[in-house]
């Protein structure tokens, strides 16, 4: 074994596939923060992004 230090691992993503709310993001971003976790990817939302009633949730 060489000195060399063990590579981190990537923090772990979230991914919302077509959410159909934005209450459903807000939500699952309350809930991510719950955790520690940061990284959220949205995948073609029906309502567009940025939305109002995500940050409201």
């Amino acid at each position: 074994m060489t000195g060399a230090a063990p590579q981190k691992a990537p923090p772990p993503v979230i991914v919302l596939v077509r959410p159909q709310l934005g209450e459903n993001i807000g939500k699952a971003a309350r809930a991510m923060l719950n955790f520690g976790l940061a990284g959220m990817r949205l995948v073609a939302p029906r309502d567009g992004w940025p939305s109002e009633k995500a940050r409201a949730a």
